[in-house]
C-alpha cells in the first residue's frame, strides 16, 4: 500500500476548509496548515483535525510535507509557490495564479526548475458536463466549434471583493481583484479550455455600485419534487456583479 500524500496548506482562510475536506476524500493526509494568524491557522486544524498548526511558512516547509494548497489572497501566491518549489514540494495554488503575467511566468519557471507539479486550481473542468463536452469536442463529434459565449451573471455581498491580508506570509495587504478574478475568470478559463487558446484579447472594465447587489433577493416560491420542473427566475440583465466574453477560433 502507497504512503498517504502529506499535504499542508497555506491560508486558513474561507477557502481552506474546502481544501482539507477534498484531500480527506481523495485519500490525502493534511498535516499541517499555516496562517500569519496563528488563531485562523489553530481554529482549521481544530476543525479539520490537522496534527499542526503553524504561523510562518517556514515552519510549514520544514515539517516534512509532500506538497502544499496555496490558499492565500492572490498577490501572496508567488512568494509561496517559488518556497515550496525550493523545498522540492509539488504545488496546487489557488486560482488566479497570480496578479500579473511576469509573477505567473516566475512561479512557473521555479516549479520547472525544481521539477515539481504545479497545478492551478480549476475545478470546474472536473465536472462531469464539463467533461463530456471537452471530449465530444476533442474526438470531433460535434464538428468544430467556430464561436463560444460565456455570460457569468453572478452575486455577491461588497464585503466579499473587500481587500483581504495576505494570510499565511505576512505580506503586504491583499487585494480581491473584482468579479473578473474572483469568480468570472472559472467561466473564461472554461472558455479557452473549450475553444483553444486566444490569440487576441480585448475588453472594456467598469465599476458599478454595490448597492444594486447588496439588496436582498426576492426568495423563490416553494419547490417539491412533484413539481415537474423548479420554478424558475425570470430573466434579468446582469448585475454590477457580471462578465461576460465571447470567444472565436
Amino acid at each position: 500500500m502507497s504512503t498517504p500524500l502529506r499535504v499542508g496548506i497555506v491560508g486558513c482562510g474561507r477557502i481552506a476548509g474546502n481544501h482539507a475536506r477534498a484531500f480527506a476524500a481523495a485519500g490525502a493526509t493534511v498535516a499541517a496548515c499555516c496562517d500569519a494568524d496563528i488563531a485562523r491557522a489553530r481554529a482549521l486544524a481544530a476543525e479539520r483535525e490537522i496534527a499542526a498548526a503553524v504561523g510562518g511558512l517556514d515552519e510549514l516547509l520544514a515539517l516534512g510535507l509532500d506538497a502544499v494548497s496555496v490558499c492565500t489572497p492572490h498577490p501572496a501566491h508567488e512568494e509561496v509557490v517559488v518556497a515550496a518549489a525550493a523545498a522540492g514540494l509539488h504545488v496546487l495554488c489557488e486560482k488566479p495564479i497570480a496578479v500579473d503575467l511576469a509573477a505567473a511566468d516566475r512561479m512557473i519557471a521555479a516549479t520547472d526548475a525544481a521539477g515539481v507539479t504545479f497545478g492551478v486550481m480549476f475545478q470546474r473542468r472536473l465536472w462531469p458536463a464539463a467533461q463530456r463536452l471537452h471530449a465530444a469536442i476533442a474526438d470531433g463529434r460535434i464538428g468544430a466549434p467556430v464561436l463560444g459565449e460565456v455570460t457569468a451573471a453572478l452575486h455577491r455581498p461588497a464585503d466579499y471583493f473587500a481587500p483581504r491580508d495576505t494570510a499565511g506570509t505576512g505580506a503586504a495587504a491583499g487585494r480581491c481583484d473584482g468579479v473578473l478574478m474572483t469568480q468570472a475568470i472559472h467561466q473564461i478559463d472554461m472558455l479557452c479550455w473549450l475553444m483553444g487558446e486566444p490569440v487576441a484579447v480585448a475588453g472594456t472594465v467598469s465599476t458599478a455600485s454595490t448597492a444594486a447587489a447588496s439588496t436582498p433577493r426576492t426568495p423563490l416560491p416553494p419547490w417539491s419534487p412533484s413539481h415537474p420542473v423548479p420554478p424558475r427566475r425570470s430573466p434579468r440583465r446582469p448585475g454590477p456583479h457580471a462578465t461576460s466574453g465571447t470567444g472565436c477560433r
